[in-house]
């Protein structure tokens, strides 16, 4: 490996595509890089090798709700990703906190009466995650 000059003489690097030329006082070009790989040689994992495309999976747990109760889902920061109404005709009130007790950081409320179907939040929590049902809705929290 050869050694390193140091000199106190101004430069100047311009890039030229994929090229890094040093030019000196002069506007000389006094050394060049050779050209950057822009392509990996080897396989990542997660990689579809066939497609030669990554694969992104979101990937989450659950916790089925279905009685008036204060739920703490998770403890600690986490992430949201929605809410299944898993019987319609169940009423009352949802509430997520982000917290380890019903009160606190208010995420969202839900009235069950008029929702259906899948709400996606898709957010972070910091403290925790809790919901207060105020009847026996029967809902599924996707989170992780």
């Amino acid at each position: 490996m050869g050694d390193i000059t140091y000199t106190d003489v101004p430069a100047t690097f311009l890039q030229y595509g994929r090229k890094t030329q040093l030019i000196d006082e002069n506007n000389k070009v006094v050394g060049a890089s050779t050209p950057m790989p822009t392509t990996l040689s080897k396989k990542l994992a997660g990689e579809d090798l066939t497609n030669d495309v990554m694969k992104v999976e979101q990937q989450f747990v659950y916790k089925n709700i279905n009685v008036a109760n204060t739920t703490t889902v998770k403890s600690g920061s986490g992430f949201l990703h929605g809410i299944t109404f898993n019987d319609p005709s169940a009423g009352g009130t949802i509430i997520l906190y982000d917290n380890t007790a019903g009160s606190g950081t208010l995420i969202g409320t839900i009235s069950a009466t008029s929702a259906s179907g899948t709400l996606f939040y898709d957010v972070q929590f910091s403290t925790g995650l809790t919901v207060v049902t105020s009847s026996a809705v029967d809902i599924t929290i996707s989170y992780r």
